[in-house]
């Protein structure tokens, strides 16, 4: 879900009729209603505004309806977005189907009378044929009319593991984004969740899927190799001759010390400091080494620092 940053307390909320509607001063003294309570009610979720309600364990005074979405706010300042659309699958009303006509009634308009059958022929390939099954008849439905609440609760990201889901969690004892309740019937792409306290909630399987599902890495791009091409020649190159480096590895520290403003004004500066007692306005030390445009000094101590010619006589020219 986005998360949002937090909202005034008594803000007015626009509403999707084009009216505004106040957040109550105090909301904290309400009771938390679930929000299965709330999806039942035909003014939702205008109605749901200033309440403070329970979405799958996550707690909150709803302070705001944007679109299709309603915001809540948390006791600690945190807002979630919510889709109405989604939340009425979860968490709405079971959507009981029709009842199929009694098999009885079927078989009674398909058997013929027995006298009817009395002087008709048989034939006796027909004896010997086992009997077929009807094409359009409905598969038998599975319903658990006494589930068992005793059993362990298992979340329902274990059971999605299952090839075999939804069939193979018929029966479970699941715990769903904190509403729990055993598994009591499979319709189509939905499960039917009965709770200790005999409510029964319908979940959508795909949307169980993507909410609490085992991550699925995308299929890795397949780039196909580039054409081969004859390799070109390669050009003999002479390696660039190495630098001689100048270093001073026992510096003298007996030497007169030096400003090094009595450097910066003449012509070779920085090699005129090679190997001299300098002074840096309080950091002393010997010109060990000169790479390029550096002066490298190292002080008694044994420290090395850097500085640039130039900004040297930037920072100390007299």
């Amino acid at each position: 879900m986005e998360l949002f940053s937090p909202l005034e307390q008594n803000r007015e909320v626009p509403t999707s009729s084009g009216d505004q509607t106040s957040i109550p001063q105090s909301t904290a003294d309400r009771p938390i209603q679930p929000i299965a309570e709330l999806i039942t009610r035909p003014e939702f979720p205008q109605c749901a505004v200033g309440e403070q309600v329970d979405i799958g364990g996550y707690t909150g005074v709803v302070v705001e309806i944007v679109n299709q979405s309603i915001k809540v706010r948390s006791p600690e300042g945190a807002i979630r977005g919510f889709n109405v659309h989604a939340l009425r699958k979860l968490y709405g009303p079971v959507q009981h189907p029709e009842a199929a006509p009694r098999l009885e009634s079927r078989m009674e308009s398909v058997i013929q009378p027995a006298d009817e059958l009395k002087d008709q022929p048989v034939d006796p390939s027909e004896e010997s044929a086992p009997p077929t099954p009807s094409e359009d008849a409905p598969a038998p439905k599975v319903i658990i009319t006494n589930p068992d609440f005793d059993q362990p609760l298992k979340p329902i990201s274990d059971l999605l593991t299952d090839p075999d889901f939804p069939k193979s969690a018929l029966g479970e004892n699941v715990n769903i984004g904190g509403t729990t309740g055993v598994i009591v019937e499979i319709v189509r792409n939905s499960i039917k969740v009965r709770s200790a306290e005999g409510g029964t909630m319908s979940y959508n399987v795909r949307a169980l899927h993507k909410l609490y599902g085992p991550y699925t890495p995308p299929e890795p791009i397949i780039v196909a190799p580039a054409p081969a091409f004859a390799p070109a020649a390669e050009v003999p190159v002479e390696p660039k001759p190495a630098v001689k480096r100048q270093v001073i590895t026992d510096p003298n520290f007996e030497i007169p010390l030096k400003s090094i403003e009595e450097f910066l004004d003449r012509t070779d500066f920085p090699k005129c400091a090679f190997g001299e007692f300098i002074d840096l306005r309080g950091y002393t030390g010997i010109v060990v080494e000169i790479v390029n445009r550096s002066l490298k000094v190292r002080s008694r101590e044994g420290s090395t620092r850097s500085y640039n010619a130039d900004g040297l006589r930037k920072a100390f020219r007299r």
